[in-house]
């Protein structure tokens, strides 16, 4: 993974190895240990490796369950065909045509950023698909309310908004609830992870013609919070964010002046 996200990874390790999820200090941002999801949830593990295990099974799960997005195709074909194995010399299982959403795995094993992923379709069927050929599918309804005391809520509302309803509005296109969202950046932490994985649904709620727009109408301060949020190593991974937004995002791209 990206440097930037393997240090981030290592910075939620060690800040699991207390009961509180905190080594005995108040976590960035000033929430109160008996407040984080890590405190309540991995003070009963015991082992540093037990509770870095948990929190990554929380933070593949935004939408469902564990290492598993929701994804659509996009190929110029119209279609994309789901092979048997990992290779395109192997059978083809199915035929998945445009606008079907499906399920794939963004963890492989033995390969940080792997060219084919699992795919599971509506119908049941499980196969390989190519990365290129799948983009990640975002719904609004991703941004339901969660518990008041989720970390991410108690973050916003430290810097003067409820960060769901905020989501909501920023993934209709609400210009000042897009520079809220984007100003909270790319902090470390589990909650910090879960704020680029967000980043992810909005970015594809929104699309890239209005993403572009929006980014070309900041100040460069906020530009440069779309940039570092959008290319944070985590907010598209398993994908390399460059390759992912010249090809799913290109206006978006262009605008960030990628070549």
């Amino acid at each position: 993974m990206h440097n930037r996200a393997s240090k981030k990874w290592e910075i939620s390790a060690l800040s699991l190895q207390s009961g509180d999820g905190t080594r005995g200090r108040r976590p960035t941002g000033g929430v109160p240990p008996s407040k984080t999801l890590a405190g309540k949830l991995f003070a009963p593990l015991r082992s540093t490796r037990m509770r870095l295990l948990a929190l990554t099974l929380i933070l593949c799960t935004p939408l469902m369950a564990c290492a598993q997005w929701t994804g659509v195709i996009d190929d110029p074909d119209g279609y994309t065909n789901l092979r048997a194995r990992s290779d395109a010399q192997s059978a083809v299982v199915a035929r998945v045509e445009k606008g079907v959403v499906f399920q794939f795995d963004t963890i492989v094993q033995g390969e940080e950023k792997a060219s084919w992923l699992k795919v599971t379709l509506p119908s049941g069927q499980k196969g390989f698909m190519h990365s290129s050929r799948i983009r990640f599918y975002g719904d609004i309804k991703a941004f339901s309310d969660t518990s008041p005391e989720d970390e991410v809520n108690v973050i916003a509302r430290q810097h003067g908004f409820e960060y769901f309803p905020n989501a909501r509005a920023a993934a209709r296109g609400d210009a000042r609830a897009l520079q809220r969202f984007f100003s909270l950046g790319t902090p470390d932490g589990g909650w910090g992870e879960n704020h680029c994985m967000y980043a992810n649904l909005l970015a594809h709620v929104l699309g890239d013609t209005r993403l572009a727009a929006f980014y070309r109408d900041q100040k460069p301060a906020m530009q440069q919070h779309i940039r570092e949020t959008l290319q944070s190593g985590l907010t598209f991974y398993p994908f390399e964010e460059k390759a992912y937004l010249r090809r799913h995002f290109p206006k978006t791209a262009a605008a960030f002046g990628m070549k």
